[in-house]
């Protein structure tokens, strides 16, 4: 791509972030640092994915930054959580694999407690790394399961880690990168199957109808990811293996939000 046409739609994709930044009172020079630094991590992680060494003339290189500053920077540890993600994933599997839902497909209420429990399964089949006491304890703590005397049950099918900012925006950036790489593929590649990319805005929505909006589109949102889940479920490896099957598979994401502003018209738009 054009370098100048590149550039104005960088400056499109990062007035979300300086809009952020100007409501929290962050700095140019602060956002400056923060960018420099994902820079050098993103770089960084790319190289090692073509399976090169990331030398810091590499990454100054790509970075444009000089040897001085990539040496300091690549020496600063990030503090993405990807704990969260694992939780996530653990929920999932709880709604998708066969083994721990019922007939009917919900979420079965799974014994506990024990090494050879339905639940310690139940992380084991996320990774054998993690240790399911300790994901049992975060579950329960964030409200997402509740211990009865039947067994462990899932409480709220949709996990968001309310009241924990990094993890709320680890998966805010998540969301964006995918949803960059979607737009940027629809553009530029122009598959005969392009990416879903739709958008639904009604500006003029009179105050009475937007508990009403809000409430419908969680519901729908809520339905949405259900369906879409059990769909994704029937080809993914892990949930449903096929013993003839010997690559490594492709990750496949649909993302839903909704957003109320309220004001006039002439004071939400650009």
């Amino acid at each position: 791509m054009e370098t100048t046409r590149a550039l104005n739609l960088i400056r499109h994709l990062i007035r979300p972030a300086i809009r952020f930044c100007i409501r929290h009172g962050i700095t140019a020079q602060e956002a400056m640092e923060a960018l420099k630094r994902e820079f050098i991590s993103v770089a960084t992680t790319e190289i090692s994915h073509r399976g090169e060494k990331p030398s810091v003339s590499r990454l100054s290189t790509i970075s444009g930054l000089n040897r001085r500053e990539v040496d300091r920077l690549a020496n600063v540890s990030g503090d993405l959580d990807t704990s969260k993600n694992l939780i996530h994933r653990v929920v999932s599997a709880w709604q998708e694999n066969p083994e721990f839902i019922t007939s009917t497909k919900k979420p079965r209420v799974l014994s506990h407690g024990t090494k050879d429990s339905e639940f310690t399964r139940l992380v084991a089949t996320v990774s054998k790394d993690l240790n399911a006491a300790a994901v049992l304890a975060e579950l329960l703590r964030i409200r997402i399961a509740r211990e009865t005397s039947y067994g462990l049950v899932l409480v709220d099918h949709n996990y968001i880690p309310r009241g924990d900012p990094n993890a709320l925006f680890t998966v805010l950036a998540r969301d964006m990168e995918d949803l960059c790489e979607s737009v940027e593929e629809n553009t530029m590649h122009g598959k005969d199957l392009p990416n879903l990319h739709l958008r639904t805005e009604y500006d003029r929505i009179r105050p009475e109808g937007i508990e009403a909006l809000k409430g419908w589109m969680l519901r729908e949102g809520h339905d949405l990811h259900l369906r879409a889940r059990a769909e994704m479920a029937k080809y993914d490896q892990d949930v449903n293996p096929d013993p003839g099957f010997k690559g490594q598979g492709a990750r496949v994401s649909l993302t839903a939000f909704s957003l109320v502003v309220e004001g006039s018209p002439d004071e939400t738009k650009e």
